[in-house]
């Protein structure tokens, strides 16, 4: 993958990761 894709890949994984441990708390 090149930087572009790696990096919305990140900022999707944080973004499910945080309304997923909001969901949670």
């Amino acid at each position: 993958m090149d930087s572009m894709t790696l990096s919305c890949v990140k900022y999707a994984m944080a973004v499910v990761n945080r309304l997923w441990i909001g969901g949670l708390l």
